[in-house]
């Protein structure tokens, strides 16, 4: 019940200047979640304005600390932690929506995010980082478009070694589209002492074509083909190291599907 443009509800708990303050389990406008608690004010119409916190129902922590316009949307920036795993973000809404830079942090807060990128009306666009938690160095990099990976990705060792390279086209490994469908995205990964580790293409998220995989030391270990994700034709395995008792380093050959 809206009275003086303040929420009562029955189990309102205290009022504190100009803001109320719910108990546990109870509700504020349009938010139908019994984990949460929250104080603000809300206009004549019933639209949230101004500064509102919400809070977990467990321990009262403070989830979210940010305002509201006079249309009731969120506006300006919001801080935001999750009740369990601590990971904080901030950032700026427009009109209700997340838009422009955006950074999330451990629970520490050392001042080196997590993560950070860009939102555009709540969808992440540009550039976005990734970073080890422990060394603050990029775990994985790689752009968005419409909230959805494009373009070339590439994900590091905690030494800043790279570890994969590859092609995102609307959120799925594949290449860019043509009058002729879809093209391959080439895909390679290495191992930590930066051999290469295996290399191969993906259309429409699904291996395609010729894959080949090495030792760590680069000689070969496997080749074959893969059409829509299975491994089909000849597949070859080869022996980690030479024997001397063998001309060749062919351990098996396979025919068909086999994983």
């Amino acid at each position: 019940m809206l009275i003086n443009n303040k929420w009562d509800y029955p189990r309102l708990v205290e009022e504190i200047g100009d803001e109320v303050v719910w108990s546990p389990g109870s509700r504020y406008p349009d938010m139908d979640d019994p984990e949460l608690m929250a104080s603000g004010t809300t206009d004549s119409r019933g639209n949230r304005i101004g500064k509102w916190r919400i809070f977990s129902r467990r321990g009262g922590r403070l989830i979210e600390i940010g305002d509201y316009d006079s249309s009731g949307e969120r506006t300006g920036t919001w801080k935001t932690s999750h009740p369990d795993s601590g990971v904080k973000g901030v950032g700026s809404y427009v009109q209700g929506k997340k838009n422009g830079p955006w950074k999330y942090f451990s629970s520490d807060y050392s001042g080196t995010p997590l993560c950070f990128g860009e939102y555009l009306n709540d969808k992440k666009t540009g550039t976005w980082i990734y970073n080890f938690e422990d060394t603050n160095r990029p775990q994985e990099m790689g752009s968005y478009l419409n909230g959805e990976r494009t373009g070339v990705w590439k994900t590091f060792s905690s030494r800043g070694n790279i570890l994969s390279e590859g092609e995102y086209n609307n959120g799925v490994k594949t290449g860019q589209p043509s009058s002729e469908g879809p093209t391959p995205a080439r895909w390679q990964h290495w191992y930590r002492n930066l051999n290469k580790k295996k290399e191969g293409d993906y259309i429409n998220g699904e291996k395609t074509g010729l894959w080949t995989r090495w030792y760590d030391d680069l000689r070969l270990k496997e080749q074959g083909h893969y059409s829509n994700g299975v491994k089909t034709g000849t597949w070859i395995e080869y022996a980690r190291r030479p024997n001397p008792d063998s001309s060749s380093d062919i351990l098996e050959k396979k025919q068909g599907e086999y994983i």
